[in-house]
Order: structure tokens, then C-alpha cells, then sequence
């Protein structure tokens, strides 16, 4: 990612001047999306939305944008295959849903080992 890929969220920062109500602002919207595509079927970034993914995105506050906690913004990416994560009972295969780098995804399921812990902490 370049910094340019971030440039829109620099412009929206600088309307709010505040980054908890950027955070909140930035959510709110995106969950909008999110109940608008559960609702059509469509995909959001090439997933299936359905009400189980809609459901697990409003009930974590550190999802999309991200949220304060204490000093710090906290954000978690949404897992790479949601349905399939939440689905899913094994933590390694809960782990390989979650990923989102092809190389580190793929030694989650490999006997010789993960990567290292450096490269990816998934």
C-alpha cells in the first residue's frame, strides 16, 4: 500500500479534526454498506454478506476503522473469508479463514510450521 491509497481518509480525517469521531463516523457509514449488502446479496471486497457476517462486523467495536482504546486506535481486519471463520470451530482453520497474506495463509496448514511470528502474527 502507498500512502496515496490513504489520501481519502486523510480528507475525511480533516472534516472531523477528531479522530474518535472519524473512527465512529467511518463505522457507522460502512456499516451502513454492510446492511445494505446483507440485504441485496452482493459482496463486500469479494465476500457474501449475510446476516452472520452483518451480525459478527456490528459486534466488533475494533472492526473497519477501528476505535480507541485508551491512548491507542485499535483495528482488526475483517477476516479474509468471513463466513468460513465464523463457521469454523478449529482455531487453525479459524486462523487460515482469518489471513489475509497468501504466503503466511498458506503455512498455517503446513506440518513443517508457520512462518515466523515477524512476517505475520495470524
Amino acid at each position: 500500500l502507498k500512502h496515496s491509497d490513504f489520501r481519502w481518509a486523510r480528507e475525511q480525517f480533516l472534516k472531523y479534526n477528531d479522530i474518535d469521531s472519524f473512527c465512529a463516523a467511518m463505522r457507522s457509514e460502512t456499516l451502513d454498506k454492510f446492511a445494505l449488502t446483507a440485504k441485496t446479496g452482493a459482496f463486500y471486497h469479494g465476500q457474501p454478506v449475510d446476516d452472520s457476517v452483518l451480525r459478527f462486523v456490528r459486534e466488533q467495536p475494533y472492526l473497519l476503522y477501528g476505535a480507541r482504546d485508551r491512548n491507542t486506535i485499535a483495528a482488526i481486519a475483517i477476516p479474509c473469508e468471513t463466513q468460513k471463520y465464523l463457521r469454523e470451530s478449529d482455531p487453525v482453520k479459524k486462523k487460515y479463514y482469518a489471513c489475509h497474506c497468501q504466503f503466511a495463509r498458506e503455512s498455517l496448514l503446513q506440518k513443517e510450521g508457520t512462518v515466523s511470528t515477524t512476517l505475520c502474527n495470524c
